[in-house]
């Protein structure tokens, strides 16, 4: 079951061993289709393990490179931040970090790459898109998202073609 890859990720200590476990992902798929659950609450699941796999790789990240030079949140964005991944979900994230905070300081690099090749590790592949915290636009100081926000309300514009490495 889903909460039985949840409970077993919380006490995984690599991403190696996380892998293991969401390799067993497909199975609880083939079962819950075949218990004929609604696509929400599959979706669901599937969230909640990516979620599971995130929250871990951030507490390994962090216990590896130390406390962080600020304060900083990680945004799943896409369809986890939806909460509506398949089995095939690729992985969509962001850094938000504290107003003032150095964007390019190799310790937010470092926690975006190991958490981005973690979830890829796991099953959750790379964005084609490049949205991800490892992408130097997506890992910014609060007062550049809320530039950003202002930016996409003020002027609207339709989402990019998928794999499109523009604006969004």
């Amino acid at each position: 079951s889903a909460s039985v890859l949840i409970r077993d990720l919380a006490d995984t200590g690599s991403a190696e061993e996380m892998a293991r476990i969401t390799a067993r992902v497909p199975e609880l798929l083939v079962s819950l289709v075949a218990a004929h659950q609604r696509h929400e609450v599959i979706t669901r699941m599937i969230t909640d393990i990516t979620d599971a796999v995130t929250r871990r790789l951030l507490v390994l990240a962090e216990a590896e490179f130390g406390p962080a030079p600020a304060r900083w949140l990680w945004a799943a964005c896409g369809s986890q931040g939806r909460q509506e991944q398949t089995g095939v979900s690729d992985q969509d994230n962001c850094l938000i970090l504290a107003e003032g905070a150095d964007p390019a300081h190799p310790w937010f690099a470092a926690l975006a790459r190991f958490v981005s090749d973690g979830l890829n590790r796991a099953g959750f592949v790379y964005c084609p898109g490049d949205m991800m915290a490892t992408n130097p636009r997506w890992c910014q100081p609060l007062n550049v998202w809320r530039d950003y926000f202002t930016g996409w309300i003020r002027k609207p514009r339709p989402a990019p073609a998928p794999g499109h490495r523009g604006r969004a």
